[in-house]
């Protein structure tokens, strides 16, 4: 009799752990839904503020975010702007997408938040990744599915006959601290260091024989 109730008592608790854990993999699973959808909205700001022509009302307009979140956004855009130009003249050419096929590969498609050029010709890629934790805290996962991103859009531009050999594959981190996941907003963020991940990851990223250049180069 006793064996029968300990039998119980294990199924319920085993079931309720499982109840437990489901609802956390669910609540997870819809973060990851609201975080993507405040990300779009840092894009959208940055889209716009690098774009021409268009005004700090436009902004305020279009992005659903608090008004300080955005006056902070803006500011922290014009700070990066001035430190990529470093008192030079720089274009700086927001949401650029491409698109590359041939008859022996699938299509390459690509969407580069911010492209820089200078009066030489020469071209960057910059990449806002938007984030509840900093580059340091990232698994090694994610960071080889950014270096394999900023390989195929190296790709994508070589292949518009763009020079491309010394590129800076650059990403910005955007770390949102706390989160609003229910009216998918903010108040608080950091803009972090820029990272040119050529240097960081020189060996899967040097052109054109690094490890994830060749295999995009393959593909």
């Amino acid at each position: 009799m006793k064996t029968d109730v300990i039998k119980t008592a294990v199924k319920e608790n085993k079931k309720n752990k499982m109840a437990v854990l489901c609802r956390k993999v669910k609540e997870n699973i819809k973060n990851f839904e609201h975080i993507a959808k405040i990300g779009d909205k840092v894009h959208k700001v940055a889209e716009m503020f690098f774009s021409d022509n268009v005004n700090t009302d436009d902004i305020y307009n279009v992005v659903n975010l608090p008004r300080e979140t955005l006056d902070n956004l803006i500011r922290s855009f014009s700070s990066l702007k001035d430190v990529i130009s470093g008192g030079k003249h720089y274009e700086f050419i927001p949401e650029v997408s491409l698109e590359t096929s041939d008859e022996n590969s699938d299509p390459l498609i690509g969407r580069i938040d911010l492209l820089t050029i200078d009066d030489f010709g020469h071209v960057d890629i910059y990449d806002f990744k938007v984030s509840t934790k900093p580059i340091s805290e990232w698994s090694s996962a994610k960071k080889i599915n950014v270096d394999y991103q900023l390989a195929a859009y190296r790709a994508l531009l070589a292949n518009k006959g763009i020079p491309v050999s010394t590129m800076g594959l650059n990403i910005i981190p955007i770390v949102i601290n706390n989160p609003d996941y229910e009216n998918e907003s903010f108040d608080s963020f950091e803009l972090g260091n820029t990272e040119n991940r050529i240097i960081t990851n020189f060996e899967g990223l040097k052109y054109p024989r690094g490890t994830y250049t060749k295999v995009v180069n393959e593909h």
